[in-house]
């Protein structure tokens, strides 16, 4: 599993190099004809970018992704009406960290 999941990373990543080197933004290249083709976008998606207005948003973000899954382990612990599913979550979450 863990040499498929480099495998996936390893093309991920060279197709992205790909891109970046040879084709200018906004251009695509068909690689099969109504099936396939690499397109050079920017990114301007809600995780990056939702907040961008306002200073130090990439880090509050940032702070947040990391503070969530401690969050759904202390519902877990002490509310039971979402035993459940925050059991659930909560064990999740101790698996990431």
């Amino acid at each position: 599993m863990a040499i498929a999941a480099g495998a996936v990373l390893t093309l991920d990543q060279l197709t992205k190099l790909a891109v970046l080197k040879y084709l200018g933004y906004a251009q695509e290249k068909v690689i099969i004809d109504g099936f396939f083709k690499f397109v050079h976008w920017g990114n301007t998606g809600a995780a990056w970018s939702l907040f961008n207005q306002f200073a130090g948003s990439n880090e509050l973000l940032a702070v947040f992704a990391v503070a969530a899954p401690f969050g759904v382990m202390i519902v877990g612990e002490s509310d039971g009406q979402f035993r459940l599913a925050a059991d659930q979550a909560g064990r999740f979450a101790r698996e990431l960290f």
